[in-house]
Parts: structure tokens; C-alpha cells; sequence
């Protein structure tokens, strides 16, 4: 802990929305990894969710 105290920093806020995105991102993830959806269609839900996340 010694070592490492000096180098670290406090956490900073998070974006907004993280939590959304890291697991809708997670899901998208596995539908395309198991074959549920195309890596296409992945690629457009990814894009969508970025959309909808700016909206916000």
C-alpha cells in the first residue's frame, strides 16, 4: 500500500449513464458472441444505444 499510495488518485465522478452503457453493451456483446444476432446488427444496436444515450 505504500507503493501504491503515492500514485494513485481519488476516483473521479462517473459519466453519465456508465452503468447503462457498460451492461447494455455487455448484452449486446453476448447476443452477437452466441450467435442470437448478427455482428451487423450488434454494430447498429451499439450505434442506436450511443444515440439514445446522447439524447439523455
Amino acid at each position: 500500500m505504500q507503493v501504491a499510495g503515492p500514485h494513485t488518485s481519488p476516483e473521479t465522478d462517473h459519466v453519465p449513464n456508465d452503468t447503462e452503457f457498460n451492461s447494455t453493451l455487455f448484452l449486446i456483446y453476448q447476443r452477437v458472441a452466441f450467435g442470437q444476432i448478427t455482428p451487423e446488427q450488434g454494430g447498429q444496436q451499439i450505434y442506436e444505444l450511443l444515440l439514445r444515450l446522447i439524447a439523455k
